[in-house]
């Protein structure tokens, strides 16, 4: 149920172009996948989140998710 949910957040983000929720809802993907062992994945979603953080010069939100990587 969370997987599709945020599955339909990143798709609904994407389409608007609404980058800084589409970079926090990678971050809380991230996390749920963490927590189901799927630390592949998890890592591909943070790193994204993180590029993006840094080109939007997002510092604040950058420094929320350094921890999880």
């Amino acid at each position: 149920m969370m997987r599709c949910i945020s599955r339909e957040a990143i798709q609904l983000w994407k389409e608007t172009e609404f980058n800084p929720e589409l970079a926090r809802t990678y971050v809380s993907y991230t996390r749920l996948l963490q927590g189901w062992g799927q630390d592949s994945q998890a890592k591909a979603y943070l790193s994204e989140a993180i590029t993006m953080f840094q080109e939007m010069h997002m510092s604040w939100d950058l420094t929320q998710v350094i921890g999880l990587s």
